[in-house]
């Protein structure tokens, strides 16, 4: 399993069109003059979410969210990814969306430049930290995903819940003891549940004491991270490599782990397909991602298409 795997490292992910590779270099190098070209519209950066907001429920990018990407590019403004996957379950979306500026991957963990492949910026979570919340998870029988620089390892506790569907982008190593693993480099940890378990084990690790960030992708998914490690926080490092103003963010999302960068952008959309909470703590409310949700915020919004 551990060769398969290795047909996924990160540089061929994030080299999927390498024959594009100097058209790509030459997007980065022009990002001022694509800024400036974009002083006459409302935002310079558009953040989005993956799943449940690009993508729609077959998992697939629709082409409206496409042609509607390229039709913000075209005007100069910038589009990245802020994801709560790792870098190896990217490749479906690599394959359709070629970005030519960083992404934030691993809940706000780890922010990738597309060309090199190399961490911007990485927040990884201590090892006594690690030892904690896989020892409650184990009390609570609940699988857990770590994400490492050289794949994504997995570790089910006898009673645990074990009916997800693998990817077929990407391998997932399944181990006895996780921990035994070279985790000095694992920026975050994916809890695998019932709802109600989940919940257990986020009010144990808050009052354990732990300074760590939690954040629910699903509601049968709980993503531990670094206490810096947000979308939010995340987002704030990208503006200021980038030298983009807040205000002049746009951000896209569907759920829990999306509200942080919700509070940092200057303007936030919530897809229909979104909880309450979401909903309501964003600016404008977008069609589901079965209706094009984004393809409807970029050219509503951003572009002023009515």
């Amino acid at each position: 399993m551990i060769d398969c795997l290795r047909s996924y490292r990160r540089e061929d992910v994030i080299f999927v069109n390498k024959d594009n590779r100097r058209v790509r270099e030459a997007k980065i190098a022009g990002k001022s003059e694509k800024l400036k070209s974009s002083e006459s519209l409302p935002f310079d950066l558009v953040a989005m979410d993956i799943d449940g907001t690009l993508l729609n429920s077959e998992h697939e990018v629709p082409q409206e969210n496409l042609a509607a990407i390229n039709a913000v590019r075209s005007a100069g403004v910038l589009t990245t990814l802020v994801t709560g996957r790792s870098t190896f379950s990217l490749v479906p979306v690599f394959e359709q969306l070629e970005l030519d500026i960083p992404y934030i991957c691993s809940g706000g963990a780890e922010i990738i430049n597309p060309i090199t492949g190399e961490s911007i910026d990485r927040r990884v979570i201590a090892r006594s930290d690690l030892e904690f919340i896989v020892s409650t998870a184990r009390e609570y029988r609940t699988a857990m995903f770590f994400s490492l620089p050289d794949g994504i390892y997995y570790e089910a506790p006898l009673g645990s819940r074990q009916d997800w569907t693998p990817s077929r982008a990407y391998q997932v190593i399944k181990v006895e003891d996780i921990l035994s693993e070279d985790t000095v480099s694992a920026v975050k940890v994916a809890l695998y549940g019932d709802p109600d378990r989940l919940s257990q084990i986020e009010s144990t690790i808050r009052h354990h004491g732990t300074a760590l960030h939690m954040a629910y992708p699903l509601e049968v998914f709980l993503d531990v991270t670094h206490e810096d490690a947000n979308k939010g926080a995340a987002l704030i490092r990208l503006a200021n490599h980038l030298d983009v103003s807040l205000e002049k963010i746009l951000s896209i999302g569907d759920a829990d782990n999306d509200l942080s960068m919700f509070d940092v952008a200057g303007l936030s959309v919530a897809m229909g397909n979104a909880s309450s909470q979401v909903k309501e703590a964003a600016d404008r409310i977008a069609p589901t991602n079965d209706e094009n949700g984004v393809a409807w915020a970029l050219r509503e919004i951003v572009l002023g298409e009515s």
